[in-house]
């Protein structure tokens, strides 16, 4: 769950996320995607969220043909 700290005027807000070492996608959509199950702090933008999936299928076509992804 998100850790809020108030001061002087100030918010801020922190969430402890894990992630797989060699593979963030996960992450991405554990705690990014609207409506995802970890996302506690209820974050959602619609472009995001496309661009976590291009990124995913980019990715693993890349991981598919063996070629580097850099």
């Amino acid at each position: 769950m998100p850790t809020s700290i108030r001061s002087q005027g100030l918010h801020l807000s922190l969430t402890i996320t894990e992630a797989e070492v060699d593979d963030p996608d996960p992450a991405f959509y554990e705690n990014y995607v609207c409506g995802a199950q970890r996302n506690y702090t209820g974050y959602c933008n619609r472009e995001v969220d496309r661009l976590v999936e291009e990124e995913t299928t980019v990715f693993a076509g890349l991981r598919k043909a063996g070629l580097p992804e850099e």
